[in-house]
């Protein structure tokens, strides 16, 4: 789930950015994720945007 804080602005858990989502994120606009997390976790996930 993610919400939209301002227009063109959403927050959301990174389970909504993964990349069986990317088809949704991509239909209403969204073109880049920012991930904030616990440094241990930085080698987990690479992005689904790799273009930008």
């Amino acid at each position: 789930n993610m919400q939209e804080i301002i227009p063109g602005l959403y927050l959301g858990s990174v389970f909504t950015a993964k990349e069986s989502k990317l088809s949704q994120l991509l239909k209403i606009g969204i073109t880049h994720v920012v991930c904030c997390r616990h440094e241990k976790e930085t080698t987990s996930k690479s992005g689904n945007f790799p273009e930008n």
